[in-house]
C-alpha cells in the first residue's frame, strides 16, 4: 500500500496568520459617500456665493465628520489578526466549510463582513482581546485538494460613507472526495456469500431503527417523517446477513469514464460502510486491504479523491 495514504490526512493547513496593517487596507467612498461629498460641494459653493458664515460652519463641520468617518473605517480594519484554522473533507458539489479565527486588539471592531469566493458572507463584531471563530463556505465541483480563494474583510462602519476592504489568500487546503452516485450499485467483485449460520448485521433486509444522518447517506433512506419534527435528519437502518469481504475494483467497470467509475466506487464505499461490511479497494497501482470503520473509510475516500 502506498505510504502516501497509509495515514489518512484529511486536511492540509498552514499555521499561517495575517495581521492587517495600514498598507493592506483600501478605502473608497460608498454610493452614499459620493452623494454626501457632492452635497458638501454644493453647500460650499452656496456659502461662498452668498457669503454666509453659518453655511460655511455647517459645511466644514459636516466635512470634518466625513474625514473622521474615513479614519474610523480605516481603524476598524487595521490590526485584525486572522488565523487560518481547519476544514473538514467533503464531497464534490457540496459545501466545504473553512474555519478562521479572528482577533482584534484593544478596541471593538464593529460590523465586519467576511466572505470567500463570492459565497455567503459572515457578519461579526469583534470584542477587544477576544478571539472569534468564523466559518466560511465554498462549493468545490472537482475532487482532489481544493484551495479556497481570497478571504475578503470589508467594513463601512461607522456612517456608511466609506467602504474599506482588505484580503488575504489563506494557506490551507481541503480534501474533496468524488461526488457519489445517487443510486446504489451491486457491491464489489469479491465473494459476498450469505451462507447458513452467518450472524445478522446491519444490511438491507429488515428495518432496525434510525440514526443521525451522515453525508453520503442515500436520499431514499432518509426518514422524512421523523426528520420533520425539527430535530435534524435521520437515516433508516436495516438488518441483513453479513457476507464475506467485498473488493471494489476500478477495472471491473466495463463502461463510464474514470470520473464516473470513481463516483460509483465512492457510492460503494459509503454503502459498504453503512452495511457494516468489510471492503477493500483496488485501483491501478494501489490496493487497500479489506476492513471497515471511519479510519478505513477515510483512507479509501482519500485514495479515490487523489487518484490520477
Amino acid at each position: 500500500m502506498s505510504n502516501a495514504i497509509a495515514q489518512p490526512q484529511e486536511v492540509k493547513r498552514s499555521l499561517a496568520r495575517r495581521i492587517f496593517g495600514p498598507r493592506d487596507i483600501f478605502i473608497m467612498p460608498t454610493r452614499l459617500g459620493w452623494v454626501f461629498l457632492a452635497a458638501l460641494a454644493a453647500m460650499l459653493f452656496g456659502a461662498a456665493n452668498y457669503t454666509n458664515n453659518l453655511a460655511f460652519v455647517l459645511t466644514f463641520v459636516l466635512f470634518s465628520m466625513a474625514v473622521a468617518s474615513l479614519f474610523h473605517t480605516h481603524r476598524n480594519l487595521r490590526g485584525i489578526d486572522l488565523r487560518f484554522g481547519a476544514a473538514r473533507p467533503t464531497f464534490a458539489g457540496r459545501h466545504a466549510l473553512f474555519e478562521f479565527h479572528a482577533r482584534a486588539p484593544e478596541k471593538l471592531r464593529a460590523s465586519l463582513v467576511l466572505s470567500m469566493d463570492a459565497n455567503a458572507p459572515a457578519r461579526i463584531d469583534l470584542n477587544p482581546d477576544t478571539t472569534q471563530t468564523v466559518q466560511l463556505s465554498a462549493m468545490p465541483d472537482k475532487r482532489g485538494w481544493y484551495e479556497p480563494g481570497h478571504v475578503l474583510i470589508t467594513s463601512s462602519y461607522p456612517l456608511g460613507l466609506f467602504y474599506g476592504w482588505t484580503r488575504k489568500k489563506p494557506a490551507m487546503q481541503c480534501l474533496i472526495y468524488p461526488k457519489p452516485l445517487d443510486t446504489s450499485l451491486p457491491l464489489g467483485t469479491g465473494p459476498m456469500g450469505q451462507g447458513e449460520g452467518e450472524a445478522p448485521c446491519p444490511g438491507v433486509d429488515d428495518f432496525t431503527g434510525l440514526r443521525t444522518y451522515q453525508p453520503g447517506d442515500l436520499m431514499q433512506r432518509i426518514a422524512w417523517k421523523a426528520s420533520s419534527r425539527g430535530q435534524g435528519l435521520y437515516t433508516k437502518e436495516f438488518e441483513g446477513q453479513c457476507g464475506e469481504a467485498v473488493v471494489l475494483d476500478f477495472s471491473d467497470f466495463d463502461h463510464g469514464d474514470a470520473e464516473w467509475r470513481l463516483s460509483a466506487m465512492c457510492r460503494m464505499v459509503l454503502d459498504a460502510e453503512a452495511r457494516f461490511l468489510d471492503y477493500g479497494l483496488r485501483l491501478p497501482g494501489l490496493e487497500i486491504e479489506p476492513s471497515r470503520g471511519e479510519e478505513h473509510k477515510s483512507q479509501c475516500l482519500k485514495a479515490l479523491a487523489l487518484f490520477q
